[in-house]
């Protein structure tokens, strides 16, 4: 549910940053690519190196690959071209959660596109998201196709902030309430009385509801909210900046300490049971967030500066207002 979320923010960011650079010309194409691959790239590489040594290390002590099974030279040329969930894989490979930066790719290319040929506006973007939605239950359950609904949702979400961030009071305190009650709904179902089973039991429509609810309800009222705050100066996001910068390097790090948690378990460092213990997760995450802090001021900034002054002129670089984060 955090990447479908992840799918949302990201479209929203996009619009906000791009929409406009991209349709004037501002940025082209291979400044567009070379962003997006210096950002992503580097780092992708590295765990997946990462991943592959540590599985064979793995492999050789027992027998067996770690929860991700399909680690050959096939799979391997998927996650090199970024192409890990394109369709193409028979299953989970090296560091797997790189799926959803796989997708991104995609997105990334129809975002281009679109941004520069397609209609603009809130109703293409949602009548887009929708047909990707539908799509996804009518034709396969591919994750291209919803991670595509929820950008375009976040694209939605941009267009009704922009309209209404002028507007009185009143409508932003309905976008909050909504908010609010779509939030307490999810409290109420996980921790009074599970509402998912009932909402299962409806079948097909319900499985549709399950999607539905946090993909276009929960999750752009969530975003549209923070956007509007921000916006109106209620509140400022700047003292947690450093958490975003730590996301991508946290989500692609975290599998391969698993495995190294792993090979000590197999080793006899770790007790086999070491997990069942509430400090192990909060130790876990200690080293995970250093770890992520030090490979992005040391590793991902360093190599993504390096590459972009390589391949983009100077005078042609586009300076977004989150230079940093995207």
């Amino acid at each position: 549910m955090g990447v479908q979320y992840f799918f949302l923010l990201s479209g929203f960011v996009f619009f906000w940053l791009y929409r406009d650079p991209v349709r004037s010309g501002l940025v082209g194409a291979k400044q567009f690519a070379v962003q997006r691959f210096s950002r992503l790239y580097p780092l992708h590489l590295a765990t997946l190196i990462m991943a592959a040594m540590l599985q064979l290390l793995y492999v050789g002590r027992t027998g067996a690959p770690y929860v991700y099974p399909f680690n050959d030279g096939y799979h391997l040329l998927l996650n090199l071209l970024f192409a890990s969930h394109w369709g193409f894989q028979k299953g989970w490979s090296f560091n797997a959660p790189s799926w959803s930066v796989s997708v991104e790719i995609v997105l990334y290319i129809f975002f281009f596109v679109f941004a520069c040929r397609g209609p603009r506006g809130i109703v293409f973007s949602l009548a887009s998201s929708a047909l990707a939605f539908v799509l996804y239950f009518k034709l396969s359950h591919s994750d291209l196709l919803l991670g595509l609904a929820g950008f375009l949702m976040g694209g939605a979400v941009f267009y009704f902030v922009e309209s209404v961030s002028t507007c009185q009071v009143a409508w932003k305190r309905a976008l909050y309430g909504a908010a609010l009650g779509a939030w307490l709904l999810v409290l109420f179902s996980v921790y009074v009385y599970d509402l998912i089973p009932f909402i299962a039991g409806l079948g097909d429509v319900g499985n549709i509801l399950l999607t539905f609810f946090p993909l276009y309800i929960v999750f752009p009222l969530t975003i549209g909210s923070l956007a509007m705050l921000e916006a109106g100066q209620a509140f400022s996001a700047k003292s947690m900046a450093w958490m975003g910068d730590l996301t991508y390097s946290s989500y692609l790090l975290h599998f391969p300490l698993q495995v190294v948690c792993a090979l000590l378990v197999s080793g006899g460092l770790l007790a086999a049971d070491f997990y069942k213990n509430p400090m192990a997760l909060i130790a876990f995450f200690g080293v995970l967030i250093l770890a992520s802090r030090f490979t992005y001021h040391h590793f991902e900034m360093p190599l993504q500066q390096l590459i972009r002054h390589r391949w983009l002129p100077s005078s042609g670089r586009f300076v977004s207002p989150s230079q940093q984060a995207h």
